[in-house]
Formats: C-alpha cells, sequence, structure tokens
C-alpha cells in the first residue's frame, strides 16, 4: 500500500494530522467586509475619538467597525461620525438600536411602518 503515510506524532506546533480546521465566517463577519470601512478586532478601545474611520457610502458618514473578543455574535457594535451641519442616510432597522452620543449634539427621527407621527428627540 504505496498510498499509506507512516504516521509520525506531532511535535511542538505541529498539527495533529493532515488538515487543519478554519471556521467559516458568520453572515455579520462577510456584512462588516463588504460595508468597506475598517474593522477594530481587540479586547477594547480607550478612547472611539482616537479610531481612523474610513467613508461608510451606505449611510453617509465615516465609520468603523468594533469588533470585540468576547462578543462575537452577541453585540454588533460601530462607531460613526456625523458630518458638521449634516445627516445620515435614512436607515431600515430589523433590530433595536442602542446609540451612545460621545460628542456633540442633534436630533434623531424615528418611526415605524404606518406610524403618522414620528417620534423626534435631541441629544
Amino acid at each position: 500500500m504505496a498510498d499509506k503515510v507512516e504516521f509520525r506524532e506531532p511535535t511542538g506546533e505541529d498539527a495533529a494530522g493532515y488538515r487543519t480546521y478554519t471556521p467559516s465566517k458568520s453572515a455579520y463577519e462577510c456584512f462588516m467586509e463588504e460595508e468597506g470601512i475598517p474593522i477594530y478586532r481587540g479586547i477594547g478601545v480607550r478612547d472611539t475619538r482616537e479610531l481612523e474611520l474610513g467613508d461608510w457610502k451606505r449611510t453617509g458618514g465615516k465609520g468603523m467597525f468594533l469588533a470585540l473578543e468576547g462578543l462575537e455574535g452577541l453585540k454588533g457594535m460601530y462607531v460613526l461620525e456625523i458630518p458638521p451641519r449634516g445627516a445620515l442616510q435614512t436607515d431600515n432597522l430589523m433590530y433595536d438600536e442602542f446609540l451612545l452620543v460621545v460628542e456633540g449634539r442633534g436630533n434623531s427621527v424615528v418611526w415605524t411602518v404606518g406610524q403618522t407621527n414620528p417620534y423626534v428627540f435631541e441629544w
């Protein structure tokens, strides 16, 4: 049997076997990459104002995804900068969204389909 290879015990960092496991990307990881903005990967961020943001065409602002270790599959987070005296594109959300304003002020308009009077709030 010429196709059989003699077994050799792995040592050090050698893989035990012929293949290595590479997990497939989640739908959210694919989404983050397709949005075309930077992705920060790490255990945390000291000051989000120091991050290098990229042009986020879908929103009309600048942004960066935060892919923090330990939150995979639990929280989708991003930093979004609104242009001064500007506005962002309208966005339809399927889930609740929690916003934290780091600096500045403005207002938001929120409504659901069929609602005649939207909620307007200042932040």
